[in-house]
């Protein structure tokens, strides 16, 4: 298969969370990733992408990167503000401890990072 890098930037509005959430969809499809995988990473970037949403607003915009390095497929969602890391739950979340389980037990680990004022959530693949 051949790769493509793209970079695109986005508002955090609820379509634009579909429309990253499909992409990652088809992008693992074409990686020939397990259905489960698929549904967990698309679930994952989804609740994310809502929690970014929920902490600066859906005019906050957000640039979704998905690129290879050194044969790993990967995608990168960063986002500008203050630091944030939507993969930390508090006790009072909405999903509780199903989504905490959920980023956990996929075959993949969500990591975030903060630099220069940019919230990074980077989840790297395995290719089969």
């Amino acid at each position: 298969m051949k790769f493509t890098p793209t970079k695109n930037a986005y508002k955090l509005t609820p379509e634009a969370v579909d429309l990253v959430s499909e992409d990652i969809s088809a992008f693992l499809t074409k990686l020939k990733a397990p259905r489960k995988n698929i549904l967990e990473a698309r679930l994952t970037v989804e609740e994310i992408l809502l929690d970014f949403a929920d902490k600066y607003g859906a005019e906050k915009e957000f640039t979704y990167i998905k690129n290879n390095f050194l044969g790993k497929p990967y995608i990168t969602i960063c986002v500008d503000g203050e630091p944030f890391n939507p993969l930390e739950k508090e006790g009072d979340d909405e999903f509780g401890n199903w989504s905490s389980a959920l980023i956990q037990n996929a075959d993949y680990t969500p990591s975030y990072s903060f630099n220069r004022g940019v919230n990074a959530v980077t989840m790297r693949f395995s290719k089969k």
